[in-house]
């Protein structure tokens, strides 16, 4: 029927989009990851990244300023220079684990990625 042609149409084009901004966030994380983070309202710690007020994307998703990125897909993270080589393997695979502390609790997201 024509609304399947139509619903999957649409879901490839979001799937390209998609696509395109893990594209363009890979390069910005190898060009200037310290810069990636201020666009998303990201503050590096040292044993974590902490969402700021500024991370307007990421509260929209439901984080809230305050949580804790503590590790990606079991990998601890907060250190920009050494997590480089993490977020290239994570945006290249097909699922992102991301452990955070809110509030001295801890959660665990799972998200699929585009291929």
């Amino acid at each position: 029927p024509p609304a399947r042609t139509s619903q999957d149409a649409a879901q490839a084009r979001l799937e390209e989009e998609i696509r395109q901004a893990i594209s363009q966030v890979q390069a910005r994380a190898s060009s200037d990851p310290r810069g990636l983070l201020r666009q998303y309202g990201l503050e590096a710690t040292g044993d974590a990244y902490r969402v700021t007020s500024r991370a307007s994307v990421l509260i929209a998703n439901g984080l809230r300023p305050g949580d804790r990125i503590t590790e990606i897909n079991d990998q601890p993270v907060g250190n920009v220079d050494q997590d480089q080589a993490l977020i290239d393997s994570v945006l290249a695979g097909d699922e992102i684990k991301i452990t955070l502390e809110r509030g001295g609790a801890t959660y665990r997201i799972y998200q699929a990625l585009p291929e």
